[in-house]
């Protein structure tokens, strides 16, 4: 960034952040995507989806009781 003459920069902050995000989110999707081709690669060979590809159970949310009048 320094190179780039952003060091000094008020913005220089607003694009740091703006490419840390963006890259944590490619990083986080690029992750998700090999999740999925390991997950397709399972089921084309008819095996098993192994434990720690599989999604975590969501908790089951109790409902409210009803107000008493």
């Amino acid at each position: 960034m320094s190179s780039l003459g952003y060091r000094k920069c008020s913005e220089a902050d607003h694009i740091r952040r703006d490419v840390g995000a963006h890259m944590t989110e490619a990083k986080k999707q690029d992750e998700e995507r090999k999740v999925v081709e390991e997950v397709l690669r399972c089921k084309e060979q008819g095996l098993p989806i192994p434990e720690h590809l599989l999604p975590k159970p969501k908790k089951e949310k109790k409902p409210k009781e009803a107000k008493k009048k």
